[in-house]
């Protein structure tokens, strides 16, 4: 991603989205890279919250995408790569947490 629309993908996250406190850009650490999208990680100096970002630039202009988190650079970078939660997983979370609820609903008798 060429130099001013990178600049110009960072001003659409330029922002707190909890406290409203304006992100340094050289605060903003660059975790990965592919073609002209890049996955951001900022951490809020004011409330210490995370904001993990995808600025990516196309015909149309850069484009910015993101997400408040409690992950740390480190975290994120770690489970990047890990396998894709399906609907099987989801499915059998669910049904663990029902066995535990009826096993703690029991042991209340």
């Amino acid at each position: 991603m060429r130099g001013d629309h990178f600049q110009q993908g960072l001003r659409l996250v330029s922002f707190c989205p909890l406290c409203h406190t304006r992100y340094r850009p050289f605060e903003a650490a660059v975790l990965d890279a592919c073609d002209d999208a890049h996955l951001l990680y900022m951490q809020c100096r004011a409330c210490q919250s995370a904001l993990l970002a995808v600025v990516s630039l196309d015909e149309e202009g850069a484009r910015a995408a993101g997400l408040v988190t409690d992950l740390t650079k480190e975290e994120v970078m770690q489970y990047r790569n890990a396998e894709e939660i399906g609907a099987d997983d989801v499915i059998a979370t669910h049904q663990l947490f029902v066995e535990i609820q009826k096993s703690n609903l029991k042991s209340q008798r």
